[in-house]
């Protein structure tokens, strides 16, 4: 089995997680399409919304 073929990255690669700048401008991405009627957008905007609300609670309790 060659290097590459264990999960399709290189070998010594690691997954990068995006700066926090670059989750904001995803986030006003995804709100600006949503604004511009894509439901797709829109709907990942309510379960994102769900998400942070159940996390808060969680934190809470």
């Amino acid at each position: 089995m060659s290097e590459q073929s264990r999960g399709g990255r290189p070998a010594g690669s690691r997954n990068i997680r995006p700066s926090a700048a670059k989750i904001v401008e995803y986030r006003r991405q995804l709100q600006a399409a949503a604004d511009a009627g894509n439901l797709m957008a829109a709907a990942m905007l309510v379960a994102l919304h769900e998400r942070c609300l159940m996390q808060t609670e969680g934190d809470q309790a």
